[in-house]
């Protein structure tokens, strides 16, 4: 295999817009939009992946819940893989008592114990993100603390931040095991 090429796997909903939020330029050579619901299936995302890009070794960058399928197209695509970068992984809500320490604990509450109602507010989360996304920007921001509240007056931040959500979002994000 030829070059390393790095691709990277956003969080659900999500897209690669998100590297935005990092105010660097980062050198991603491939990023599947999984919020196509065929690219959430391990199988076919090994196959859009290596078919994008044929004669590479790969480095996968997952941020949250792309981490956990960077993990597991890692282990479709085998030696094609040279590198695995996870950022801000996700962990199995049930592996431990990391809910109570984690910002955005009633989100993964919710969509732990009630996924019906978790789709319903993404579905609502989608519709403020086409129509209303400062005001989804203040109910997500409302109750920031320390360097969150900092980052949420930064008018370059908000601004990243209002066009990963309208990327994530705008198209009717999905929840997973919602397709």
């Amino acid at each position: 295999m030829a070059d390393l090429a790095t691709v990277y796997l956003h969080g659900q909903p999500g897209s690669s817009a998100e590297l935005g939020l990092f105010g660097t330029n980062y050198a991603i050579d491939y990023a599947p939009d999984r919020q196509d619901a065929l690219l959430a299936e391990p199988e076919q995302l090994a196959k859009d992946v290596a078919r994008a890009l044929p004669h590479h070794s790969l480095h996968l960058v997952g941020f949250s819940l792309g981490a956990f399928a960077a993990l597991r197209l890692a282990a479709q695509l085998g030696d094609k893989v040279a590198r695995i970068d996870l950022v801000s992984p996700a962990a199995p809500l049930d592996g431990g008592d990391f809910l109570t320490h984690m910002a955005g604990r009633a989100v993964f509450s919710l969509a732990r114990d009630w996924p019906r109602l978790f789709a319903a507010m993404t579905r609502v989360q989608s519709g403020m993100a086409r129509f209303a996304p400062h005001a989804l920007f203040r109910q997500v921001f409302a109750d920031a603390a320390g360097e969150d509240r900092m980052l949420a007056a930064d008018p370059i931040f908000r601004a990243r931040w209002l066009e990963m959500v309208r990327s994530s979002l705008s198209r009717g994000g999905w929840a997973i095991g919602q397709k």
